[in-house]
């Protein structure tokens, strides 16, 4: 067993009828001690008492609603470990979660990840298991592959190093939706990739995050790409940047005819042409 402290960070807004399964998930973690730190932003709902109810086995940090990437900052800052685990408030893990990813870490490798199951919130149900694909060297995939989720479930299947934060910077809370895209790929070209094909992780599906806007998550995903081709450690994708617009916005074109917003799919198609 090794003695690291993991820190993990659990983000909360309105959850609190999912909060006691997240949190108590990660006291029945095996094998690794942890500090559990809770960011609540603004939640109107019971949220604070759930959280209180914990008493000192939880760090508690309430600040406004000002978002989830400045949440995870401000776990991340208030945190002590010198390991970092992220936990969405309404997921919960299988209590192997961070000893399996733990036994990954190295210094070559500080950042493990591992599956998901996908489950419907109101049956129980399983919907589909995400298995990882992508380990090692993995900066490439997020050019190569902009239509895809590179870390399913984001967050809260990821393991870091604090000295890997130190090096790549915290969340960008210039975005929303993609924030975890963006932290991923700056932690690509420092450290490789590991995961465990396990889906330790179960990622609820509720009507809460179906509501999420396709448009607004389209847009987000989009500034974050025009970060990425303006960072100068990602020089070399610039080769690549016309073909990642036109699979990127390829993929956005087929979500908004989907949703039959064809304006907005007429505006992809239009950017599209303009890659070629």
């Amino acid at each position: 067993m090794r003695n690291e402290l993991i820190s993990v960070v659990i983000t909360n807004h309105n959850y609190g009828r999912f909060l006691s399964q997240t949190i108590e998930s990660i006291f029945a973690q095996v094998d690794v001690t942890t500090e559990v730190i809770v960011v609540d932003n603004g939640s109107t709902d019971n949220s604070r008492e759930i959280i209180e109810s914990f008493g000192d086995r939880v760090k508690c940090i309430f600040q406004g609603d000002v978002g989830q990437a400045r949440g995870r900052n401000a776990g991340i800052s208030n945190s002590a470990g010198s390991l970092i685990a992220f936990l969405d408030a309404d997921d919960y893990w299988e209590p192997n979660k961070l000893s399996s990813e733990l036994e990954l870490v190295s210094d070559a490798t500080q950042f493990v990840y591992c599956g998901i199951r996908q489950f419907d919130s109101s049956s129980g149900n399983t919907v589909r298991i995400l298995v990882p694909r992508f380990i090692g060297d993995c900066k490439e995939a997020f050019v190569d592959f902009p239509n895809l989720a590179i870390i399913p479930a984001g967050e809260s299947c990821s393991l870091v190093t604090r000295a890997l934060i130190e090096k790549v910077g915290v969340f960008d809370t210039r975005l929303s939706g993609a924030t975890g895209r963006d932290f991923f790929r700056r932690c690509s070209v420092a450290t490789q990739f590991a995961a465990v094909p396990d889906p330790l992780v179960h990622y609820r599906l509720h009507d809460s995050n179906f509501s999420k806007s396709s448009k607004a998550v389209m847009d987000d995903t989009e500034l974050s790409y025009k970060y990425l081709f303006e960072d100068p450690s990602w020089i070399f994708a610039q080769p690549l940047k016309r073909k990642c617009s036109r699979i990127l916005q390829w993929s956005f074109f087929k979500t908004n005819v989907r949703d039959r917003k064809f304006k907005h799919a007429l505006i992809n198609m239009g950017k599209i042409v303009k890659s070629l």
